[in-house]
Order: structure tokens, then C-alpha cells, then sequence
């Protein structure tokens, strides 16, 4: 379909203003014009502009029907766009606006009622010609609706002053269109026949606003009569050319002369062509005025013929177009410059370019510092033509605080009074300013560019247009700067990333490879690049990449999940990869880029992490302890089941509650004193003990441990713990405590023993000792009486202390028994004969009884059955008025030999007497130490209760049994069994030495160390009574002196004295004796001791002292001590 308009008016008009209206460059420039000077120009002003900028590419008469068509469709699109950015903020030609605010919304509401009118009429025009007529109505309209926003937005920055100015700026980009489409619609819509470019038919409405188009683009129309060579040029040609109004003689050949001699011949031969041959003539020249100034003027025509086809006239247009071609070659020059220079250089050429082309004085480019635009660090001054060095300056208080604020400012002259606080303004001695800013693509700030000069400049819509186009060239190569600076930044970074990033295209071959993954998959990135990203994995895990890797990425943009992929050395380890799509600046999908982490170790933690939650949770099922948890107040908030065995709770019974509420009252704030600490410091704590109450009621001790638990963050949620049953353990502590106690009792009661025993064993040393060497002297038989009464007085006081001891070294467990071979008939009789004189004395009769089969030679312990056969038979001497005491000795029973030839028996001895016999109810007491059968306070036999105790304790620890059978008034029979070894070759008692004869002890020297003056006069007196030569000294260290000077067969040693301790002194001895080699007999030391308590003689003979004798020393055992040391034996040693 062909729009019914005239072709010379349509083309001439139509076409061209549509097209450029829409063409971005041309567009953008217009619109970019805003700032305080802008918004002093009129819309009739944008019009005159716009329409000069349109109408000077006159190319575009070529433009065909269709593409007038698409061109007014997308002016169209286009202010739809414009108004809706207005009402609800957006975009306008790419720069982002607010939305109007309320005061200025019926303004907005009037201008799309309006526009939507025109809009439809104007659509209407494109598909179907008919509609054209209405336009004209349409456009009155929309005129209107556009005067009224024009008008609300004056009056709204009046009242708001500066903060709304930018909107109102940002309106009238929006007010440019309409301008751009009324004139538009003037040339399209309103001519309906044939018109002459003066003006010939004016009764047409039409033709007024055909003619106030051309006169608002400075747009001269003429008609060259061919025929008659008459020219006719519209009334806006002449000054055009440099004439006066009506100077022009209208003739051919003046036209000719008004063109520049270079170009009149390109002029006429362009003329020629289209009389010759009817082609449009287009052609841009030189015209010269009469005052020699050169401007340049675009031209364009069609020829129009007659019936017979002969050319008879042609009508044009013409176009001052010398500040485009001015433009264009400054252009040439700047992009000649610019295309020469990279980096910081672009920039310097740019600022000296400007400064050349606008003739300024100084020209800059600045970037801002920071996101906060207060700081302006300049990327290139030009001052006078020359670059100077770059310098930083604060926008506060200047012009270039405007910029940035308003998007543009101009003040072509008295900048320093407008911005007296601007020092730099004053120090450079600048009149005019003129700055722009610089956005990147998505509109954010990059910086500005400003242009000073130290006059007043006029050139403005010149150097605006200048600025503009130097700026986006700016604008552009800031950005692009930043952007590749950016990269560099972002791909070190991603360059020292630790882990692997790496980037492909859409079939997946790698184009970038970083050091982490060359770290962690050990290809390098010349080994990689241009490679198959599925190298890295193995081939069983190729269908999982391209169908649960690849496929959901190229699907959804992203994806993430963890595949197995292996390294350069054969490792096949698990990653986590996060993938995603890269994009163009179209948007469209280019490549894919992947961020792969090792998580070999996280997997095999996590698969830790399962088999220990699986541990702990059967460990919590089945551990006999209580796992729980409680949060920041101390409430459960977990119970395992093992609460059930431990309180009798069901584990949600406790929910909710607190350790506190399950304990006595006491006891909750004795436990809560001491976690209140620990849990204010959030610090674990162990063994914390604590009685909680049964749900039965009983008391149950606990032992509680507990560590803190904290998120991700650190902050602290509570406790988790176990609690332990320890109440049998504290039953077992309290018994424990009750036996140490005991045990330190009977150690108290030891150590008391022992220093009782020394004490006592000392003096009776003395008192024993010399009762026995006064026996031994010439008495009187009263004397003598005497003297046997206090020695047997002794003994029994001895006896006793003998007594209390062995009773604290059984109850102790430290009674040590000896195995040794012995002649168990001799000792049975040995008993009886020592037992026999205090029989005789009360007139009873003492008899012993061996059976035929009792052994002569067995193993056992013969000190302690004497001791226990010496207490029986001496009780019942004690217990006994008349008659008799019998002492039996029988094999109970005998066991199987071995394969040494030796076997057990068992064997039982009896002690009867005739006495006063034992009731019932004593017998049950009989063996308990300090129980008598006669306890009255009248007691008529004495004694200490202790003997027959001790001797139950002895057989028993031998292995044996004791017991008693008695009638009162008739006499009892005590009776205990042992065990006994018994071999066949019968070996001779330990101490069977020479005891037949005396020994020769004269010769014999014996050394006496002895501290204490009485033991020394006792051991000395008995040893010359034996014979002995005895020589004394004092302490350990006179001993070890002595033996160095004079060789002793025996020396007896005490072993607590001053200066040196025998056990001391015996230890240098021996050490002197191996020095001293084997010419000298070893001497034989006997320790003598008044300490009789378990292990005395134990320590005696590791401190190398060969025997052991007790205080008080009797004399028949120092005469059994000599005869065995000094005797045969002692040669055979």
C-alpha cells in the first residue's frame, strides 16, 4: 500500500524527519542536551534544532515506503516508552528517569490522553492514506497536552528549586520527541495537492505549517525554471548565500557565482546529470559570500517534465550544513588522534583535541574516586594546548559538583561569581565552563569532562554537541578501561583461587584453566586448552556428565553436584562442582564456566561422621550411661532411653524440665552453686556429683559430665553430657574409706606397738640381764628366792608384751610363716619339759603322748606351734588345782605322695586337763582376743585374754582348726589341727649345729656396739660369763673403725644409736670386707634390737647383718647364738 501523498512534499519532508528522529547517534545527541542552559530553550527552539540536524542528511529522500513505515511504527514504540518512564520510571533512549512526581502526574495523564489519540491517527496514516486528513487535528492536540506538561514542570522547578531541576531535564528529553513528531506530522499529515514552495496556495492550513517547518529547520526551498533559467528561492536562502533581503537578481549563472570556484564545476556537472538523465540530485558544496567567509550548504532536487517527457523545471531544497561539516572534520581529526594513542593517551588527545576544536583554554577528564562522587582524580589536563600533570580535586563548592548533579552545566561566561568558593575557578582565571558527565553502559557515574576557557564563549550548541560526542568516546574508553582493569583484577584473583575454576565453550572444550586446577588435577593449562573438559574424567563417569551435569546446566543455567574425575596422575578423587552459564552481551549463551573443590576429605569426614553418629547412636542405646541435652536455661531438650534404668523416667517425661527439679531441694542448690560458675564461662566440666530422686523415691548419686555446644556463629545453645550411676561406687568408696581408715587405725596402732615394744624391750633388757647374771653369782638362799621370783616376774611381763605383738602382726596380715624341716617329737617334749617345773609346783601330774605313727621329721612352722602348745599347755596348768595335764600328738589323716616323694598329713594335738572346765556360754567367746572364762573383777588367775585368740589366728593361718570341748567342774580338752609335709629322706632341723659341746670361746674375740650404758653391761657381763673376750664400743662409726684395726669373729649390733645406725654401719663393713678381699674371715654381725615388730629382722638382714636377736637378750639364747656362729658350724662356714 503507497501513502497518497505528494512525492515532493512527502519525501522532501516526510521521510527524512522520521528517519533521523530515530536514529540513535543524532537522537542521543539531541536528547543529551540538558542543563541549566537547556532548560532556558523553548520547545519551538528543540524544534528549530532537531529539525536542522534531521533535514541536513539528505540521503534519506532515497528512503522507500516501507522503511517510512517501520520508522514511524518505531517513533511510536518509542515515546510510549518515554511515557511510561514518566509515570512509572524507567528508561528514555537507554538514560534511566524517576517517575513525575504527584505534582506533575495530570500533566503526564493530560499528554498521554492526548498522545494516545494522535498515536492511533498517526498508525491509521501508515496503514491506510484515507485517515491522513485527521492528523492535523490530532497534532493540535498533542501540542496542547505537551505546552501543559512543559508548563507544570517550569512551574514545579520554580518551587523546588534544584532538587527537582534534574526531573524537569530529564522531562524535556521526553518533550524533544514530541517535538520531533509534530514536526513529523506537519510535513506528513495536512498537504493533500500539488504546492509551491512560496507559499502560492496559503488558504491551505497546510501550507502555513509547511512553511513554519521550513522556517523552524533554517530549511530554503527553490524552483529553477529550465526553460526560462529563472531561479526562486524561499525567503530563508538568501542569508543563506551572504545577500541582503531581495539582492538576489534570481538568475542561473548568480547562483553559479555564489559557488566556491573548487566546487562549481562537481556543481553544474551534478545538475547536468539529473536535466540529462531525470536522477535525484544530492550533492553537498562551498558557497563563497561577497566578504570572501566560506560556508558549506547541502542541496537536493527532482526534476518535474512536461507531456512529452522534456525537463522543464526542478524543485530543492537547500541546507546550511557548515557546523556539521566544521563538526565532521573535527570528528576526523579527533578519531585520526585517538585511533594513534592507547590507554592514558586516548584521554590526552582527547582534552587536547576539544580544547583545539571549541578554542579553549583548558579541557579535562576526571574519573570519580569512590562510590560516595566526592572526590575527582583528573586522567588527563590540557592547559593551552600542552598536557599537565594530573591532580585530584573535591566536587564540593564547584561547577563539577553541578555536573554531576544535573548531568550537564553550562555557564559560557561569570562561572567565578556563580562558584566563589572554587579557588582553582580563580587561580586559572576562567570566565566560561562548560562540563558534561560520563556514564558507563548501565548508567552508573564514571567521572567528567569539563572545557574552561578564560573568556566568554558563544559557540554553545557547537560545543555541546562536541562534548557530547568527545564524552561517549570517553565515557567508553573509561569504561572499557575499568572493565578490562576489572578482568585483570578478577582473573588474578581467579588465577590464585586455591581451588580449580575453569571455563568452556558450549560443547564443552576448556578456554580458560587456572593454577588451581592445575594444582589440583595436575594437568597444566597448555596441556588442557582447546581439550574436552570430560578428559579430567573417567570414562565410566562420562554419561553422568552430559546427562546429570551438562544437560541440567544448559537447562536451568546453573547446577551443582559432586562428580568423581581424576588427576593427571591417575588419582581418582570426588568434587564438588558449582557450574553455570556464561552469556554475551546479547545474552545469549557463550560458554560455561565450573568451580570445582576437593572433597575427597569432607566425604570421607562425612562418611566418618556417619559410622560415628552410628556409633553413637548405638552406643547410646546400649551404653549403661545417660546421654542428654539441655539449652541455654538448662532445660532437657534430649533424653536417651537409658533414663528409664537409671531414674525410672520415661524420656519424655523430662522434656522440658531441669536437671534441678529431680533433686532434694539441698542437694539442687549445692549442685546449681558450683554449674552456675562453669556455665556463666560456658566451660566443659567433668565428675560433677549429684543425688537425684528415683521416681520411686530412692536416692540415686549421679556422675555428670558435660561439654558446651555452639553453632556455626559461636554462639552458645546449651550442654550435652552424660550422667553415670555411681551409687554402688560410692557404697564401695565409703567401705573403702571405712578400711583405710581402719587400716591407717591399725598402722597407728602398729607404729604405737613398735615404739611401746622398743621402750619397753630396752629396760627390761636391763632388769632380765642382770636378774640373770645375779643368778649366776654366789646367792643366799633367801637371795636367791628373790632373785627367780623377779626373773620369772620378767619373763611373764615379757610374755605379755610377746603377746600384744603377735596379736598386731596377725590382725595387720603382716605374720609371716616359715616351711622349714624340724623333729616334731623333740619339740612336742621340749614343750613338756620347759612346762614340767610349774606343773610340779601345783603338784600336778604332766604327761605327753606321741602316736607310733606320727613322723619324726616334718616341714612347717615350728616357732609357732611351740608358741600355740606353750599357750595351751600352760592355761591348762594355770586352770587346773588337781590332777593331771596331757598333751597328745596324732596323725588325723595322710595324703597321697607326690612325684618328689612327698606327701601331706594332717595332724592333731590335744591338751586335757582336769580344771574347772569351761561353761557353754564362755566357750562361744573362748577365742576372742581379751576374753576369759572367769571374767569377775575378783579374777584369780590373771592374764590377758590374748593367748588363746592368738592361737586360733596361728592355726588358722597355718591352715589348721582349733576348738574345745570342756564340762564345768571336770576340765577341758583344747585341740587344733595343721597341715604338714612330710618326704621320706629326713633331713637334719636348720639349727642342728654342735650342741653337744662347748665351744672354744676364748680365742674368740666378739665385738659389742652397743649405745645404750645398762644393755652394755648386761650383753658384756653375759658374754665374759660364756668366756668370750668382748671388746665395747659405742656407735656405728667406732665399729667400722674397729673392724678396720682388729679382726672379730662376731659382732653384735644395735641398731638405733647416734651418729651412725647399725644398719649404716654394716653396709661400710661389708663394703670393706670385698675391698679388702678373702684374706680375712667375713664377720658373722648379729643384730640386736629392742624393735620386735614384723620386718624388723627382714631389714636387718638386707642391710647384710647375718642373725637376729631380740631385746631383752636371754642368756640361754646368746649361748645358743654363740655355740651355733662360733661352734663346728661356724668352721664349716
Amino acid at each position: 500500500m503507497r501513502v497518497n501523498i505528494p512525492k515532493r512534499t512527502a519525501l522532501l519532508f516526510v521521510i527524512p524527519v522520521a528517519g533521523a528522529l530515530l536514529a540513535p547517534g543524532v537522537f542521543y545527541w539531541f536528547l543529551g542536551r540538558t542543563s541549566a542552559y537547556a532548560t532556558s530553550m523553548d520547545v519551538a527552539a528543540r524544534q528549530r534544532a532537531l529539525a536542522r540536524s534531521l533535514v541536513a542528511d539528505a540521503s534519506l529522500l532515497r528512503l522507500g515506503e516501507e522503511r517510512y513505515r517501520a520508522e514511524i511504527r518505531a517513533g511510536v514504540a518509542r515515546f510510549d516508552e518515554a511515557l511510561r518512564a514518566l509515570e512509572q520510571g524507567g528508561q528514555i533512549m537507554g538514560r534511566r528517569v524517576p517517575a513525575a512526581p504527584p505534582a506533575l502526574q495530570d500533566a503526564v495523564t493530560e499528554t498521554k490522553r492526548h498522545w494516545e489519540g494522535y498515536r492511533a491517527t498517526l498508525l491509521a496514516i501508515v496503514q491506510r492514506p484515507a485517515a491522513a486528513p485527521r492528523a492535523s487535528a490530532a497534532y493540535d492536540r498533542l501540542a496542547s497536552g505537551a505546552q501543559a506538561l512543559e508548563q507544570a514542570t517550569a512551574r514545579l522547578a520554580a518551587a523546588g528549586g534544584e532538587r527537582t531541576a534534574a526531573l524537569r531535564r530529564r522531562t524535556l528529553w521526553t518533550l524533544s520527541a514530541i517535538a520531533g513528531l509534530s514536526l513529523l506530522l506537519a510535513g506528513a499529515g495536512i498537504r493533500g495537492g500539488r504546492t509551491s514552495f512560496r507559499g502560492r496556495e496559503t488558504a491551505n492550513d497546510g501550507n502555513s505549517r509547511y512553511a513554519l517547518a521550513q522556517r523552524a529547520a533554517h530549511i530554503g526551498s527553490w524552483e529553477w525554471d529550465i526553460r526560462t533559467g529563472s531561479v526562486q528561492w524561499s525567503d530563508d536562502i538568501e542569508p543563506m548565500f551572504g545577500f541582503r533581503p531581495g539582492e538576489f537578481s534570481g538568475t542561473y549563472d548568480e547562483f553559479l557565482e555564489c559557488v566556491h570556484p573548487e566546487d562549481r564545476r562537481s556543481v553544474v556537472a551534478a545538475i547536468d546529470a539529473s536535466v540529462r538523465q531525470g536522477r535525484h540530485y544530492n550533492i553537498e558544496f562551498r558557497i563563497r559570500w561577497r566578504d570572501q567567509t566560506v560556508r558549506w550548504i547541502s542541496a537536493a532536487g527532482d526534476i518535474e517534465r512536461d507531456e512529452n517527457g522534456h525537463p522543464v523545471r526542478m524543485l530543492g531544497v537547500v541546507h546550511d550544513v557548515t557546523e556539521r561539516k566544521e563538526t565532521e572534520e573535527a570528528l576526523r581529526g579527533i578519531a585520526q588522534t585517538v585511533s594513534a594513542s592507547g590507554g592514558v593517551e586516548i584521554f590526552q588527545s582527547l582534552t587536547q583535541q576539544l580544547a583545539e576544536t571549541l578554542q579553549m583554554d583548558y579541557a579535562l577528564i576526571g574519573q570519580l574516586r569512590s562510590e560516595e562522587n566526592e572526590i575527582v582524580d583528573t586522567i588527563a589536563v590540557c592547559a593551552h594546548g600542552e598536557i599537565i600533570e594530573n591532580f585530584s580535586y573535591g566536587l564540593t563548592g564547584t561547577p563539577c559538583e553541578q555536573v554531576m548533579n544535573q548531568e550537564y552545566c553550562c555557564f559560557p561566561q561569570g562561572v567565578q561569581q556563580r562558584f566563589p568558593g572554587d579557588v582553582l575557578l580563580v587561580e586559572m582565571g576562567v570566565q566560561g565552563y562548560m562540563g558534561i558527565p560520563l556514564f558507563d553502559s548501565r548508567g552508573h557515574p564514571l567521572g567528567l569532562m569539563a572545557v574552561l576557557t578564560e573568556r566568554p564563549f558563544t559557540n554553545i550548541p557547537f560545543a555541546e554537541y562536541m562534548m557530547q560526542i568527545v564524552g561517549a568516546r570517553a565515557a567508553a574508553e573509561l569504561e572499557r578501561m575499568r572493565t578490562e582493569k576489572a578482568m585483570r583484577h578478577q582473573a588474578r584473583i581467579i588465577d590464585q583461587i586455591h581451588d580449580a575454576v575453569v571455563s568452556t565453550d558450549l560443547d564443552g572444550y576448556v578456554t580458560s584453566w587456572n593454577h588451581g586446577a592445575r594444582r589440583l588435577l595436575g594437568f597444566e593449562a597448555n596441556e588442557m586448552l582447546g581439550r574436552h573438559i570430560s578428559f579430567v574424567y573417567p570414562k565410566d563417569e562420562h554419561r553422568f556428565l552430559e546427562e546429570q551435569v551438562l544437560a541440567p546446566l544448559k537447562e536451568k543455567g546453573a547446577h551443582e553436584t559432586e562428580v568423581r574425575m581424576y588427576r593427571k596422575s591417575g588419582e581418582d578423587f570426588f568434587a564438588h562442582l558449582f557450574l553455570s552459564m556464561q552469556h554475551d552481551d546479547r545474552g545469549e549463551p557463550a560458554g560455561m564456566i565450573g568451580y570445582a573443590v576437593d572433597v575427597s576429605q569432607r566425604r570421607q569426614a562425612e562418611e566418618a561422621l556417619r559410622r560415628s553418629e552410628e556409633r553413637f547412636r548405638s552406643l547410646v542405646e546400649t551404653t549403661s550411661d545417660w546421654v542428654w541435652e539441655v539449652d541455654q536455661n538448662a532445660i532437657y531438650t534430649y533424653v536417651s532411653p537409658r533414663v528409664r534404668e537409671l531414674l525410672g523416667y520415661e524420656p519424655d517425661e523430662l522434656l522440658g524440665k531441669t536437671p534441678f527439679e529431680l533433686m532434694p531441694p539441698g542437694e539442687a542448690q549445692r549442685v546449681a552453686d558450683i554449674f552456675g560458675p562453669i556455665a556463666a564461662q560456658q566451660r566443659p566440666f567433668n565428675a560433677l556429683e549429684n543425688a537425684n530422686r528415683h521416681k520411686d523415691g530412692h536416692l540415686v548419686v549421679l556422675e555428670t559430665s558435660g561439654v558446651p555446644i555452639f553453632d556455626g556463629a559461636g554462639r552458645f545453645l546449651g550442654y550435652r553430657g552424660i550422667d553415670r550411676d555411681i551409687t554402688e561406687r560410692k557404697r564401695t568408696e565409703e567401705a573403702l574409706r571405712a578400711r583405710d581408715a581402719a587400716l591407717e587405725s591399725a598402722r597407728l596402732k602398729s607404729q604405737f606397738l613398735a615404739n611401746m615394744s622398743h621402750e619397753i624391750r630396752t629396760p627390761m633388757n636391763g632388769v632380765l640381764g642382770m636378774l640373770e647374771l645375779l643368778r649366776g653369782t654366789q646367792l643366799k638362799p633367801q637371795q636367791r628366792e628373790y632373785a627367780e621370783l623377779a626373773h620369772r616376774s620378767g619373763e611373764i611381763l615379757l610374755n605379755v608384751l610377746n603377746d600384744i605383738l603377735d596379736l598386731s602382726k596377725i590382725e595387720a596380715g603382716k605374720l609371716q610363716l616359715e616351711c622349714v624341716a624340724f623333729d616334731l617329737p623333740e619339740l612336742v617334749g621340749e614343750v613338756a619339759t620347759l612346762s614340767a617345773a610349774g606343773a610340779r609346783d601345783k603338784g600336778l601330774a604332766l604327761t605327753h603322748e606321741i602316736a607310733v605313727d606320727v613322723p619324726r621329721t616334718v616341714h612347717g612352722d615350728p616357732t609357732r606351734l611351740r608358741q600355740v602348745l606353750t599357750n595351751l599347755v600352760s592355761n591348762a596348768i594355770k586352770f587346773t588345782e588337781q590332777g593331771r595335764v596331757a598333751v597328745r600328738t596324732a596323725v588325723e589323716a595322710r595324703g597321697p605322695a607326690s612325684a618328689e616323694d612327698v606327701y601331706a598329713i594332717w595332724l592333731r594335738f590335744e591338751v586335757s586337763d582336769t580344771g574347772i572346765g569351761i561353761s557353754p556360754q564362755a566357750r562361744a567367746h573362748i577365742f576372742e582376743a581379751f576374753s576369759q572364762a572367769d571374767s569377775s573383777t575378783t579374777r584369780r588367775f590373771g592374764g590377758t585374754g590374748l593367748g588363746l585368740a592368738i592361737c586360733k589366728r596361728l592355726i588358722e593361718q597355718m591352715g589348721g582348726k582349733v576348738g574345745v570341748h570342756s564340762t564345768p567342774g571336770e576340765g577341758s580338752v583344747f585341740w587344733f589341727t595343721m597341715p604338714a609335709q612330710v618326704k621320706n629322706v629326713v633331713r637334719s632341723p636348720r639349727l642342728a649345729g654342735n650342741t653337744s659341746q662347748n665351744p672354744r670361746v676364748r680365742s674368740s674375740p666378739v665385738l659389742v656396739v652397743e649405745d645404750n650404758a645398762l644393755s652394755q653391761k648386761v650383753i658384756v657381763g653375759m658374754l665374759r660369763r660364756l668366756g668370750c673376750e668382748a671388746d665395747l664400743v659405742t656407735d656405728g662409726r667406732a665399729a667400722v673403725q674397729a673392724l678396720r684395726e682388729r679382726p672379730y669373729r662376731v659382732v653384735f649390733m644395735d641398731c638405733q644409736m647416734p651418729e651412725m645406725d647399725g644398719y649404716e654401719a654394716t653396709r661400710l663393713i661389708r663394703q670393706n670386707e670385698q675391698a679388702g678381699g678373702t684374706e680375712r674371715t667375713p664377720a658373722t654381725i648379729v643384730a640386736m634390737t629392742a624393735h620386735a615388730m614384723e620386718g624388723d629382722r627382714e631389714q636387718c638382714l638386707a642391710a647384710g647383718m647375718d642373725d637376729y636377736v631380740a631385746k631383752p637378750v636371754a642368756f640361754a639364747v646368746l649361748r645358743e647364738r654363740l655355740q651355733y656362729w662360733l661352734g663346728s658350724s661356724a668352721a664349716a662356714r
